[in-house]
């Protein structure tokens, strides 16, 4: 019984991930741009004392990302320093407080995130709890709006974040830019 219970809540995590797990936002802070929507936050009975980023994690995932962006004939996606300090941040906070979403549970916004890496232009974001990153992978891949972060040619960066989540698996944040 409980077996299946674990089962219902990863499927209603996933379902739910679906959900609030991608973000397209065009962005300039100049202008102030709203961002009420990347605020979304999924509490979860998940968090863990300590954790630790997965560097080898990240770049499996940005090799799984561009072998399907070439599957497309789609130019290979760069890991941006930047995106990827901010992105490993979100994976960590979300870890260690047990939660998915753009927001922090301290309310902070996607955006604000991001504002100090990036000034203007398009961003997105993928962010996903999963056992390992091909999981990860899969649930991106499967869903419409994440595989539009994913394929979406205007990107020509990402930052990866690859947090230990415990028990959970890993918690994933794809940060993506022009």
């Amino acid at each position: 019984m409980q077996a299946l219970d674990r089962t219902a809540r990863r499927a209603f995590t996933i379902a739910m991930l679906s959900v609030v797990g991608v973000l397209l936002i065009p962005v300039d802070h100049a202008r102030g741009s709203t961002d009420s929507d990347s605020a979304v936050v999924v509490r979860l009975n998940t968090a863990v004392p300590h954790t630790s980023v997965d560097a080898g994690s990240e770049s499996e995932l940005l090799q799984l990302m561009n072998d399907a962006r070439a599957e497309r004939g789609l130019p290979r996606l760069s890991m941006d320093a930047s995106l990827r300090f901010v992105a490993r941040g979100h994976s960590t906070d979300m870890a260690t407080h047990g939660y998915v979403g753009h927001g922090t549970l301290a309310g902070i916004s996607f955006l604000q995130r991001l504002a100090p890496v990036v000034r203007h232009g398009l961003v997105g974001e993928n962010v996903t709890l999963a056992q390992t990153v091909e999981e990860a992978n899969t649930i991106f891949l499967a869903s419409a709006g994440h595989l539009h972060n994913i394929m979406n040619p205007a990107f020509h960066r990402v930052g990866i974040g690859v947090a230990v989540a415990g028990p959970a698996g890993v918690a994933v944040t794809e940060d993506f830019a022009e």
